[in-house]
């Protein structure tokens, strides 16, 4: 589609190679501009470590181990970790440069799909430089196990948008990237890609002329048939994934019919989330946790979320207005994260709202093209811009903290260091104060120490707990079992101070029988180690 920006009598008498010259150039000046954007307002990510499930991805992709084969549940991860391991090795920065990347791209799709579905390339410019600083999502760019949800989000985005183009002027190569784009996406991440199939029959009944719709009738009833096929085979093959979801063991309980009826007070999780969704970049949710509890206030969300949803939906399909599909879209894709864990509300930095946030910023794109002088347009922009960029620094400053790369890096390096050479010890006990006792002993614990002494076997993984009678009790609960130099305990202070406490623990167990340390007895004998 060629730019509104083109006066007519120019596009009749310029080349045609030309005008696709000016459009690269355009487009290729929209990208730069996104990367540095997106590099502009996240660079405080640069400085994050590996986290929480980032450890085992790597691990796995380094050993060429199959014990992560449950990631295959969103099988662009364990693709994207091994490709990263290949080429980047631990070099952390390289992982979170792919994360902001990510983000420019998924801006750069949002662009197009407002573009295709608007007809506005104007405001499909304002939706992109709005997601691009979108705190919306932010696990996506700061989190490289959650750079699938940015992935399969840039698939279908332009999948949609290449068959929307297909829908309207019935293009081969239209079709064709269609199809490609939407079977990467399904790839990449076959539950959170679920409801491409759905909006692809949603945007050929509001945007295709009733022949089209015929025609296509029977390539939409080929895609829904291979789809269904394989994604049965999927639900076999990670049956045992699926048994673990709330979903699963609810109905592995074989429910009342009242008992399913009473659960549909969850649906209220789902239109907080949407609610959070639509102004947490606006009011922010509590950075201190990307999930928080269902209360009175909620309840009233939900209820505003119902009726707002609700009615512009019905009122937009009915009428098949431009918006129409930002709102389906919205209410379509989150539905099957939800699913996945109904009794949550998501905050709006979350990673199950990357997808359906493209839903927002094409309607934000729309809504602000159509306002009227377009100085005021400009203006409303620049202020999103600046409210999101603002809140996207501000929840990067809340995880700061227990992110850091440097401090990560210290505390296992310190703990590699001090572990004799050649020898892993059996328990690994690791504790401290919060947040950084969590975020960087327990969420890292064997992978990360497996990563920093290179133990490619998880046989010779040690025991990891807080508490070493746990620990013990793993190994049969006798202390006689164990040798000296097969035991370890370590404490972190949130000032990143590490204290071996290891001495201390091995006399304990030869005077009191195993029995785990007080709180007061941990900070008896400090060997301070920077």
């Amino acid at each position: 589609m060629i730019s509104e920006s083109v006066p007519i009598n120019l596009i009749c008498s310029t080349p045609a190679y030309s005008i696709i010259d000016v459009q690269t150039k355009t487009w290729g000046l929209l990208a730069l501009a996104l990367i540095l954007l997106s590099f502009a307002t996240f660079h405080e990510s640069l400085n994050f470590g590996f986290w929480k499930d980032d450890w085992r991805y790597v691990w796995c992709a380094w050993s060429r181990s199959d014990a992560c084969g449950g990631a295959w549940l969103h099988p662009a991860t364990p693709v994207e970790f091994i490709v990263l391991e290949r080429l980047f090795g631990n070099k952390v920065i390289a992982w979170q440069i792919i994360g902001l990347l990510f983000r420019a791209i998924l801006a750069l799709s949002v662009v197009r799909l407002t573009q295709v579905s608007t007809g506005r390339i104007y405001g499909g410019i304002l939706a992109g430089l709005i997601a691009v600083t979108s705190v919306v999502g932010l696990e996506s760019v700061h989190w490289s196990s959650a750079h699938v949800t940015a992935i399969v989000a840039i698939f279908v985005t332009l999948s949609l948008s290449y068959w929307i183009g297909y829908v309207r002027f019935g293009k081969n190569s239209s079709l064709i990237c269609a199809l490609i784009l939407g079977m990467l996406g399904i790839f990449a991440d076959p539950w959170r890609a679920i409801g491409l199939l759905p909006m692809a029959l949603f945007v050929t009944f509001i945007r295709g002329s009733r022949t089209r719709r015929l025609r296509l009738r029977r390539v939409l009833l080929y895609c829904y048939s291979m789809f269904l096929i394989a994604f049965v085979l999927y639900a076999f093959v990670q049956r045992d994934f699926f048994a673990q979801t709330q979903i699963g063991q609810f109905f592995r309980g074989k429910p009342s019919l009242m008992t399913v009826l009473s659960k549909t007070k969850i649906i209220g999780h789902y239109f907080n989330s949407l609610f959070n969704l639509a102004i947490g970049w606006i009011i922010p949710a509590s950075h201190e946790t990307t999930e928080f509890s269902h209360g009175v206030f909620q309840k009233f969300r939900a209820w505003i979320g119902i009726l707002v949803f609700g009615l512009l939906a019905i009122v937009s399909v009915m009428k098949r207005r431009g918006h129409a599909l930002a709102l389906v879209w919205i209410v379509l894709f989150y539905l099957p994260v939800w699913l996945f864990d109904p009794r949550v509300i998501t905050t709006e930095v979350h990673r199950y709202l990357v997808i359906p946030s493209v839903g927002l910023f094409v309607l934000l794109g729309y809504g602000l093209s159509k306002i009227r002088p377009v100085w005021i347009a400009i203006t409303v922009s620049v202020v999103c811009l600046v409210i999101n960029g603002v809140a996207s620094q501000r929840a990067l400053a809340s995880v700061a903290f227990f992110r850091s790369r440097a401090l990560t890096d210290r505390v296992w390096n310190t703990i590699d260091q001090n572990t004799p050479s050649g020898t892993y010890p059996n328990v690994l006990v690791l504790g401290g104060e919060e947040p950084i006792k969590t975020n960087v002993f327990l969420y890292g614990n064997t992978f990360a120490f497996a990563l920093n002494k290179n133990i490619r076997d998880s046989q010779n993984f040690p025991i990891v707990s807080d508490d070493i009678g746990l620990g013990l009790e793993a190994l049969g609960g006798n202390r006689d079992t164990i040798e000296r130099n097969r035991l370890s305990q370590w404490y972190v202070y949130n000032d990143g101070t590490l204290v071996n406490q290891t001495d201390i623990l091995w006399f304990r167990l030869q005077r009191e029988a195993c029995a785990p340390l007080r709180p007061d007895e941990k900070k008896d004998d400090k060997k301070h180690i920077n």
